[in-house]
């Protein structure tokens, strides 16, 4: 992943200077990127969404909200986050990560939480 970020911030950078805005250009196009390549394996980003996609857009979208399994599972309608297992194997996977001192849930990584909320905007615009 930072080699695609890095070879994407070197490639817009034009002034040899990396400003922020590089830095957002790099980011999208490295999460557009990364969505047919390492992050498919981890979220399907064609088709209905499974419960494992609803849970990780919960979960992209957050912006700083703390989520814990018990509120996931409110904002989720009170969906089963068990069923099929999800949640365990989201977290199992690595897909998802939970602070073990105080319950919050989060993505990964900021590159793959940029994918997805890339991929939701994309089909909002749709």
């Amino acid at each position: 992943m930072l080699q695609v970020l890095g070879h994407q911030l070197v490639d817009i950078d034009n002034d040899n200077n990396i400003s922020n805005e590089d830095w957002n250009k790099a980011i999208v196009v490295s999460a557009k990127e990364l969505q047919s390549k390492d992050f498919s394996q981890l979220y399907s980003f064609t088709g209905k969404p499974t419960l494992r996609e609803e849970i990780m857009n919960h979960l992209a979208l957050a912006n700083g909200e703390v989520i814990t399994k018990t509120s996931l599972g409110k904002q989720l309608d009170k969906k089963n986050i068990y069923q099929k297992n999800a949640l365990p194997q989201l977290i199992q996977t690595g897909a998802v990560k939970e602070d073990i001192n105080s319950g919050k849930l989060s993505l990964h990584s900021e590159l793959f939480k940029s994918a997805i909320r890339f991929h939701l905007k994309s089909l909002e615009e749709n």
